[in-house]
């Protein structure tokens, strides 16, 4: 973990002005604009109409409904005897001379493009539904998915299309949906196609954490908790809507991260990096009040920082916070300004550590009355009562807030080193360890994501229908009674209660049943860079633990490189270094000799196609130099899921086409081979597209790393357990090795957070190199380390 307090390099500062991608774009949209609008949301599914750029109206609807969708829904639904009543045309579409040309034109276009118009999308699940249920087929599939997607704010979706839908999925329902729909596991495998054309909008947690800051006037602390990837660093650009934001983390990279955020959405920000005092505060271009103008450019130039009227967001780090906030009630009243703090949970694992005192500190002499502490995992409301006694003690009219949200909805299985998929059914053999571990999860419904929903509908299965008379559970279908009680986080709950329905002296025999029947999904070892590696699919992998430098050891030595290829990639990297070292000496030279003629008034010479001799002569050997550097390349055998190297290690002439591969440019794998403070086996890892955290000297090293983590282009991250807090990396699977045993239960929470942030359908999984990890994540933790170090430092009275 970096908690280093020092000012932003001159990279960092171009890296915040690089514009975030087009759908993080949308996300802070609607975050913005939601501080005053809950409801606000955005859907940019294409249909018919809005790709026209037709002005609509409900007589367009026919018109669309006659010409492109009509034949087809008439043919099947007359084929498959599914009459429906059509909806009374209201009027006649008049178009005028320049729809006409429109429509004309746009006519083939359409049809070329159907499959990304949302109303082809649904005529063609519609279709598909009426001939498989005609033909006996699976068909509560697409019956699920049309009833989802129905649902969808999509503007200017065809009325007719949907009317007809609508008729045949009510007439169509049963409770046998409901069965096929959970012991087939439908619902994970349709669910990316429903959250291809679903709403983007406000999380509950975010709609409730608005609302309490903008109608309470009183003093606040409130405990905003919630699962990662959920929007909470990004929660501050909304609440800037209305109110002055510190926002404090630990993590260097998480500031970072949400300033380039910020001024994507152009939002006023200030950076207080390294601060020995308020002069030290930074701000950028968006935020400054008094500046100077170069008569030529037009840039701005000579920005007075100590006026920071404007700013909206103040970025800092532990040991520049103090700062920050004299700093911000200069220029506001210190009830409009909040304190944000990001992961506040950070070093509180461990019994002592260096930033202990100055997160002390913090607390102590901060006077700003309305603080949220925001993280994935928060100890209880009365782990921190000593902390909330200290707060109402110092600030006027306080009042305690505490904010859960939620996100169960997922599916990310947690492995063991056997390879089987585990979840509470599987992990406890005494009847009491499984009910406490059942209210754990009730407790805890983050938890609910973590188990796998094959392994639920499974033992529901089993329990309804080999061991009906072993527990007094009601029925599925009693259970789940509609639709829109189809959810995976009702089917898991509705397991938890099955569970705890079961009787006592029965379920030493389910247990011995369900471990006899479960067969390993994964492999048992630990072969990423060999055999293994086809089971790393959709994206990156990171693996966690206490030693990065052994692990990383140990995939070279699993990789087997030949002793010769090695020596051949070693010879060039030394060889680079070599020539490496010549480019900077020439370079410095050419910069000497340039600058003596600045320095002489020369200038002619600088602007000159000739130049310099000297310099030219210097720069001809440049280029030779550079020309001579080889290229390093590891051979693609040697490559996890290449194709050549799926072909030694699979063995089949159909690779796993979803196995997940690095993809790093020539470009980048240049300039780290001409690094020559970065030892030869970090390089070759980066060749096999593995990159490494640890605390390099090389910053340019780790700035490449963290780009390449965040752009997926790495097959897999090893990283030590304080690298998981905020960062915003996609993982799809996840290694916790053996020396990660002592790890508490929060953090392991916040490991395994990071995986699963992508297409609901992927296969993803977390795999512990160890059981008692996995047991210690289902059962209540007795000593929470984090509340009781929360306890002793959020506090100004000595514990």
């Amino acid at each position: 973990m970096e908690f280093k307090h020092s000012k932003l390099s001159k990279s960092e500062w171009c890296g915040i002005e690089i514009p975030v991608s087009t759908k993080e774009s949308y996300v802070i949209d609607i975050i913005k604009n939601g501080w005053r609008d809950r409801s606000y949301k955005i859907n940019n599914t294409p249909t018919i109409a809005s790709y026209m750029k037709i002005t609509y109206t409900d007589t367009l609807d026919y018109f669309i409904f006659d010409a492109y969708l009509k034949d087809t829904i008439s043919k099947y639904m007359t084929k498959y005897s599914c009459h429906v009543v059509p909806p009374v045309k209201k009027g006649t579409y008049k178009m005028n001379s320049s729809d006409t040309i429109r429509f004309k034109n746009m006519d083939e276009i359409i049809k070329e493009n159907d499959s990304k118009l949302y109303e082809f999308c649904l005529m063609k699940l519609f279709c598909r539904m009426l001939k498989n249920r005609h033909l006996g087929r699976t068909w509560s599939a697409d019956y699920y998915t049309l009833y989802n997607l129905s649902k969808c704010s999509i503007l200017n979706c065809n009325k007719i299309l949907t009317f007809y839908i609508d008729t045949i999925l009510e007439r169509f329902y049963t409770n046998q949906i409901v069965k096929d729909l959970i012991y087939n596991n439908y619902i994970l495998k349709q669910s990316t196609i429903i959250s291809s054309y679903a709403d983007m909008k406000l999380y509950a947690h975010q709609c409730e954490i608005f609302e309490e800051l903008q109608n309470n006037t009183n003093s606040k602390l409130i405990l905003y908790s919630s699962p990662t990837g959920t929007g909470k660093t990004l929660t501050p650009i909304g609440i800037s809507e209305g109110k002055r934001v510190i926002f404090l983390c630990a993590a260097r990279h998480v500031g970072i991260a949400l300033a380039r955020a910020c001024i994507s959405s152009n939002k006023k920000i200030a950076i207080a990096y390294g601060c020995e005092s308020e002069d030290d505060i930074r701000l950028h271009y968006f935020a400054a009040k008094d500046f100077n103008k170069d008569n030529k450019s037009g840039r701005i130039r000579n920005v007075d920082n100590k006026n920071g009227i404007n700013v909206e967001i103040m970025i800092t780090d532990i040991g520049s916070y103090l700062h920050s906030m004299n700093y911000m009630m200069k220029f506001n009243d210190k009830r409009d300004i909040v304190l944000y703090w990001d992961e506040p949970t950070i070093t509180m694992d461990y019994h002592t550590h260096i930033i202990h005192e100055e997160i002390r500190k913090i607390w102590i002499d901060n006077i700003i009355p309305n603080i949220v502490l925001s993280s994935a995992t928060l100890p209880n409301d009365h782990e921190l009562s000593q902390t909330f006694n200290d707060f109402k003690n110092r600030f006027p009219n306080p009042i305690i807030v505490s904010i859960k949200g939620e996100n169960s909805g997922k599916s990310i299985p947690i492995v063991g080193p056997d390879g089987n998929v585990y979840a509470p059914h599987l992990l406890f053999e005494d009847h009491n360890e499984m009910l406490c571990s059942i209210s754990h999860c009730r407790d805890k419904k983050t938890l609910l994501s973590y188990i796998d929903l094959t392994e639920v509908t499974k033992f529901i299965y089993i329990m309804h229908y080999t061991f009906s008379l072993y527990h007094k559970c009601t029925n599925l279908e009693d259970a789940i009674t509609c639709m829109d009680d189809m959810t995976i986080t009702n089917i898991k709950l509705y397991y938890l209660d099955l569970l705890e329905a079961i009787y006592p002296e029965k379920w030493g025999e389910i247990y011995l049943y369900m471990h006899t029947n479960n067969n390993p999904r994964y492999p048992d070892t630990f072969h990423v860079t060999t055999r293994d590696s086809h089971t790393l699919t959709y994206g990156p992998t990171i693996c966690i633990t206490n030693d990065v430098e052994k692990i990383s050891n140990y995939c070279l030595k699993d990789a087997n490189i030949p002793a010769s290829v090695v020596k051949k990639i070693i010879q060039d990297i030394n060889k680079n270094n070599s020539i490496s070292k010549e480019i900077r000496n020439i370079e410095s030279k050419i910069e000497d000799k340039t600058m003596k003629d600045i320095v002489s008034g020369n200038n002619k010479k600088l602007t000159n196609d000739r130049g310099n001799p000297e310099v030219s002569e210097l720069r001809d050997k440049l280029n030779k130099l550079v020309k001579q550097i080889r290229p390093v390349k590891l051979p693609s055998v040697y490559i996890p899921n290449t194709y050549d190297h799926m072909m030694r290690y699979v063995r089949s002439d159909h690779p796993q086409k979803d196995s997940f591969t690095c993809d790093i440019s020539e470009e980048i794998t240049e300039t780290i081979m001409l690094m020559d403070d970065i030892e030869t086996k970090w390089k070759l890892l980066l060749l096999m597209g593995i990159g490494v955290f640890m605390n390099f000297k090389n910053t340019k090293y780790m700035e490449i790393m963290k780009e390449l983590a965040s752009n997926q282009k790495l097959y897999m991250i090893v990283a030590g357990q304080d690298f998981i807090y905020g960062t915003n990396y996609q993982f799809c699977h996840s290694f916790i090795t053996k020396d990660l045993s002592d790890m508490t239960q929060e953090k392991i929470i916040q490991a395994i957070g990071r995986v699963g942030r992508n297409k609901a359908d992927h296969v993803y999984s977390i795999r512990f190199r160890d059981m008692d990890t996995i047991k210690k994540i289902f059962r209540k933790d007795n000593v929470n380390q984090e509340a009781i170090n929360m306890s002793r430092i959020f506090n100004s009275i000595t514990i």
